[in-house]
């Protein structure tokens, strides 16, 4: 039998990007999730998303719920999108995340029971969220990356200290530390990693306001920084200004503590691959074409070398899908 354990407040949000007017009560459940007056069972969620201070539900086709949920599904989408007070926004996802991945992994059991291919499913619990992370035909690796949290973790569900400060600034796309920098950007409250905050600093007339603000931050940052990954911003910032052959010695050199992770070789790569974008839309020779195709080489080597620690870290697939045209991407 359901029981209710875990309430908030939202606010549907429309094709416009506005909230609406009326606040709402929320509430998760063993079998769905009731808002205002209707559930929404958790065996029609198809993924989860947290854009700033909104919940972005992805849901299966042809889903039956009350007229108030369907009506609020976004056009030409498949998807409700929920305002939540962004203290109680990572905890509500966190919450969703366990319960319907733990039920697509009991029916993508079942299914494969069927199809007398059982011994091929594996799953695995992450460390911190509690997902249910499929892992079903995927290569064993040394590393293992939950999507609902964006938590690294090894294949015995160790992670290093500090991991859960760690995940992908929302402005440059680069694994860093990421903290809520509040009047930053074009959202009131947006999550930076320390250059991308130090960037809209430099270029904010009232950042003689903000200094102070954000020199505690960055003493803060340095002082949660693993101390594997002291200099990761300053690899970031380099790579971002175009100072690979700095870049390129930061990255290494963290690599010699910690072997294959694969954070830091997306980032590696990442930094090759804009550069060579960069040097391809600003070419004047045929040797900064060739320059580029160099860089692109590099970002492939790293790209894949991130997927071969973890066969699952999303954002260096998700990169090698985007250029999969490319010739260095292996088909």
């Amino acid at each position: 039998m359901a029981f209710t354990y875990f309430d908030f407040d939202f606010k549907y949000v429309g094709n416009n990007g506005k909230p609406s007017t009326g606040t709402l009560r929320g509430n998760i459940k063993d079998d769905g999730l009731t808002l205002g007056e209707e559930v929404l069972y958790f065996q029609y969620i198809f993924d989860t998303a947290k854009d700033y201070n909104d919940l972005v539900l992805v849901l299966y086709p042809g889903l039956a719920a009350g007229n108030s949920i369907t009506s609020s599904i976004l056009s030409n989408s498949n998807s409700l999108v929920l305002r939540i007070d962004p203290e109680m926004l990572p905890a509500v996802k966190s919450q969703i995340d366990r319960k319907y991945t733990a039920i697509q992994a009991r029916l993508r059991k079942e299914k494969m029971a069927r199809e007398n291919n059982v011994h091929n499913y594996k799953a695995c619990n992450c460390p911190v969220c509690d997902s249910t992370i499929d892992l079903s035909l995927k290569a064993d690796t040394l590393y293992v990356y939950c999507k609902y949290c964006e938590t690294i973790f090894n294949k015995h569900r160790h992670l290093f200290t500090g991991a859960d400060k760690y995940a992908l600034c929302y402005e440059c796309g680069y694994y860093s530390q990421v903290k809520h920098y509040s009047g930053l950007g074009a959202q009131d409250t947006k999550e930076f990693c320390i250059n991308c905050a130090e960037d809209h600093i430099g270029n904010d007339w009232t950042a003689i306001l903000k200094r102070p603000l954000h020199l505690i931050a960055k003493i803060q940052t340095q002082q949660e920084a693993n101390p594997h990954f002291r200099e990761l911003d300053r690899a970031n910032k380099a790579g971002r200004e175009r100072n690979l052959e700095k870049a390129e010695s930061l990255y290494n050199n963290m690599l010699l503590h910690v072997k294959s992770y694969p954070a830091l070789h997306y980032n590696f790569g990442k930094i090759f691959l804009d550069a060579a974008i960069s040097l391809t839309q600003n070419a004047t020779s045929q040797a900064d074409l060739r320059l580029a195709q160099d860089y692109i080489t590099k970002a492939a080597g790293q790209l894949e070398m991130a997927v071969k620690a973890c066969s699952t870290y999303k954002p260096a697939l998700d990169l090698l899908k985007k250029y999969g045209e490319l010739p260095f991407v292996k088909k």
